[in-house]
């Protein structure tokens, strides 16, 4: 593997004006006389690149340096995988755990729901219980067939009485 020498930063077309002048002054790209640039991959896409200056020596990533700042991308892609994987594992178990509350949630008001039966104020529990279990939900509502048309009998942030006229 061959280190790309870069000496034309202020060259680039796509790095103009103001953006160019503070990588000139900030990037310090006037005194650079070697860069080693290496990619680091994560699922068979660039995700980022190790940058490596020198400003002594124009071919100063060679041998070792070079074999050892491949090491160090792999090593980061490494570790942006597993933080990405435990992202998606942390992501996972709060979803199991909710659906775990919901169940047990769900349980209680079936038998809250069977010592009671159907009153008048059971479909609004229910609404209220999934508003308030369910990841997003804000508001809601319930409607019931009834002699072929649907009726409002539960709402959530919603006016009821008005929507019962509909």
């Amino acid at each position: 593997i061959s280190p790309q020498v870069n000496t034309e930063y202020n060259q680039n077309p796509l790095i103009e004006g103001e953006r160019r002048d503070i990588l000139r002054v900030s990037g310090r790209t006037d005194e650079i006389e070697s860069t080693l640039s290496i990619p680091i991959h994560l699922d068979g896409k660039t995700v980022a690149f190790l940058n490596l200056d020198n400003f002594e020596t124009p071919r100063a990533f060679e041998g070792d340096a070079l074999e050892m700042a491949h090491a160090f991308a792999k090593q980061v892609a490494t570790l942006l995988k597993r933080l990405r994987l435990e992202s998606v594992l942390r992501e996972r178990q709060d979803t199991l755990e909710g659906l775990a509350d919901f169940r047990r949630s769900l349980l209680s008001f079936m038998n809250e729901s069977l010592h009671r039966g159907l009153d008048e104020g059971f479909y609004q529990r229910f609404l209220e219980q999934a508003v308030a279990v369910i990841s997003g939900a804000q508001a809601g509502s319930i409607v019931l067939e009834r002699d072929g048309l649907f009726h409002f009998v539960a709402a959530v942030n919603f006016d009821l009485p008005a929507l019962q006229k509909v």
